[in-house]
This record gives structure tokens, sequence and C-alpha cells, in this order.
């Protein structure tokens, strides 16, 4: 039996059919073209062309700033939260008025229902109008508790996972919570990865090395979207408040625009085998359809330096350029890369 805090369902909640923005691949598309959405929640119209100048293609914006956020070349995922009838009125007469905006990119239904307590009937009600109302565009939803995995997360076409581990969570579960959203949605979905930016009270944001760690983890782990909270929280702006972040941040959505072509490969990649001091090490390999590769690899410990060996199997290039270190990484005679780690060490392989 499924359950939420108000409603009772027995069995699996149905899911209904990918809408047209989503392909088999799990990719977003525009005007037929697949492309990896990278956006953020709390961005103002007056951050949009910074935005956009650093790589960004979505933010998060009502129905009244989508005139400026089509403006500024980008998109939006249209907020909302609620699960009674007043709320799925005003979903419904809004998908109405703008599903066929331009820069509507999705329709984020409610902000995390498992934690928020929603009713878990009125969030699957609202995933069915989407669904009725508008065949394009698909239904969001971001979800911190992965006991809401099997409940809402069936209620959405994209179901996004917000970790914030720092600094008193586990920094390794951002992917571990990736990888059980798969398993539990069934993998014909799309998971998305929205990342950590901000501070709680009291505490420190993420440094430049754990912004770097969680973002590849998450697209290690398979993810086909990544958006991060938040440009703007409070008095808080990532570009005026930490400036150091905000360069990591940059660098890598620099890098990803690269790799692109691999991230959106069908598929989650492949796991090579590695060898490394106590297992330390993970890698995943993603080919684009070009044929050429890409390896992703980390060490998963915080505390500890690692060596490692990871083999690329059928590789034509010998010779793979490490993203962002100005260096290069060669395949030894038997086709394995070989490598030091630092803790929480990120090294990106992509074949020349």
């Amino acid at each position: 039996m499924i359950t939420s805090e108000k409603s009772y369902l027995k069995g699996n909640i149905p899911r209904e059919a990918l809408p047209e923005m989503l392909g088999k691949d799990l990719a977003m598309r525009r005007d037929g073209k697949p492309f990896l959405p990278i956006g953020c929640y709390g961005a103002r119209p007056e951050d949009y062309a910074l935005l956009k100048e650093n790589g960004f293609n979505f933010v998060a914006a009502g129905p009244d700033a989508l005139d400026k956020v089509a403006e500024a070349g980008l998109m939006a995922a249209v907020p909302f939260h609620g699960d009674d009838e007043a709320y799925l009125k005003e979903l419904g007469e809004t998908i109405e008025a703008n599903k066929n905006h331009p820069a509507v990119l999705c329709w984020m239904l409610a902000d995390e229902p498992e934690y928020n307590k929603l009713d878990l009937m009125g969030i699957y009600r609202a995933y069915q109008l989407v669904h009725r109302l508008d065949p394009s565009h698909p239904a969001y939803l971001v979800i911190t508790d992965p006991r809401g995995y099997e409940t809402f997360g069936r209620c959405c076409d994209v179901l996004a996972v917000d970790t914030y581990p720092i600094s008193n969570g586990t920094i390794q579960d951002v992917g571990a919570n990736i990888a059980k959203a798969y398993r539990i949605t069934g993998k014909d979905r799309p998971v998305w990865h929205c990342g950590q930016t901000f501070r709680w009270p009291s505490d420190r944001a993420p440094t430049p090395q754990e912004h770097r760690f969680m973002s590849y983890l998450a697209l290690l782990e398979g993810v086909k979207g990544l958006l991060w909270y938040a440009h703007r929280w409070g008095d808080y702006h990532l570009p005026t408040d930490d400036p150091a972040l905000w360069e990591a941040q940059k660098q890598f959505i620099a890098e990803v625009h690269r790799i692109e072509p691999h991230i959106l490969a069908e598929g989650l990649g492949q796991k090579p085998e590695v060898i490394s001091e106590g297992g330390r090490v993970r890698a995943v390999r993603k080919q684009a359809p070009d044929g050429s590769i890409l390896v992703i690899s980390l060490n998963a410990t915080r505390n500890e330096a690692a060596k490692a060996r990871i083999a690329v199997a059928d590789s034509k290039a010998r010779i793979f350029e490490v993203l962002g270190e100005n260096r290069t990484a060669t395949l030894n005679s038997e086709g394995w890369i070989e490598d030091s780690f630092e803790p929480l060490g990120v090294h990106v392989y992509l074949a020349r």
C-alpha cells in the first residue's frame, strides 16, 4: 500500500506517457534537438544576462517573468506549490495561458512535497492535469527525502534530487540518492541533480572542491539535468558573497558543455574496472554518438588520498585530456589510465 499523510492508494501509481520534450533516452529536447538543462533557483531578472553568459539555459521563474526570460535567451521552470482545489485551478489556468510561450521548460508542481507533507493524490491530480492540458512540457518535482521516491516520485516526468549535505550531512549521499531514485522509479524517467550553492544559517556553503565533487558525482550516476539552489537566497548572492564558489561553478559548467553529448547519450554509462587503494575511486565510462569516450572518475572519500588504475575498453584514442587540469593522460600498454587522487578528487578524461 502506498501512503501519504492524507491519502491511501493500493498498488503502484500509474504513469503518464512521456511528454513530447522528453525522449526515450531521457534527454530534454527543444526543436527536436537534445540538450542538457542547466539552471538555478533564486535568480532575478537582473541576473538573467549573467547566467546566460556563463552557460546556464534555464531559471526558476513565474509566469509574469516569461517574457524577460525569453529576451535573455533562457527558459523557465515555472514553480507552483500546493495540493488543494485552489492550487489545481491556478495550475490549470497558468498552463492554459502559457503552454505555448517559447520560454517554458517545465512545470514545477511543488517544492519537496514529501517534506512539506502535501497530499499525494493532490500532487498526482496535478501531474494528470499537466498531461491533459499540455502534452509537450514535463511535470517536475524536487524531492529531498528518499522515502518520497516511490510515491511522489511517480507523480512527475522529471525527478530532481536535492540532498544538500554541507556541512553536517554525508556528501556521498548526493550520488547514493540519485542512484536510489533511478532504481526505485524504474529508470524510465530522468533524474536531475539539484545541488547546493547556499549555506544553512550559522553554517557554511560548499567549498569549490566540494561543489566539483558533488556535481561530477551526480553526472557519474547518470543525471540528465543540473540545477542549483540558489543563485540568491535571502540576502545571499552567490557571485558577490562567495566569488570562489561562483568561479568553480562557472568552470564546471564550461566543462559540462564540452561533454554534453556524452552526458546525454542513452543510458547511464558503463562502470569500468577500477583498481584503487581501499576501493576509494569510482568511475563511469560514457560514449558520445560520434564514438568519443569520456571517463568521469573520483575519490569518494573525504580524508584519504588514493592511487587508481582505470580500464578504458575499446578506445581508439590513447591520449585523454584531463578537463580543468591543463594536462593529458595516456593509456598504458594494457589500456588503463593510472592516476593519483586527493580526497574528494575528481579527474575527467576526454578522448582526444
